[in-house]
């Protein structure tokens, strides 16, 4: 149903918008989200800026827990070819 000249109207800033302002749904019956693309984004910027505080403990929490942990590193080549 996501044909280009498909037009939904969006729940949240209630504008007529395209379908591919929208972003898949599995679950909805036309197959995209009720919400557009550029109010997912405001309200995902909003939620981010109301909760930085939590977000930036948690991410120090984090760094502290595993500062001593060494990365891992990947195994090395044991390709033969250049040995032939």
């Amino acid at each position: 149903m996501n044909k280009p000249d498909y037009i939904k109207t969006c729940a949240r800033c209630q504008r007529d918008k395209p379908a591919d302002c929208f972003r898949p749904c599995k679950t909805t019956r036309d197959k995209i989200q009720s919400w557009c693309k550029d109010c997912f984004r405001e309200n995902a910027l909003a939620h981010y800026k109301k909760n930085q505080a939590r977000y930036d403990a948690r991410r120090s929490e984090l760094y502290h827990k595993n500062k001593n942990i060494k990365p891992v590193t990947p195994p090395q080549s044991t390709d033969t070819s250049d040995l032939l």
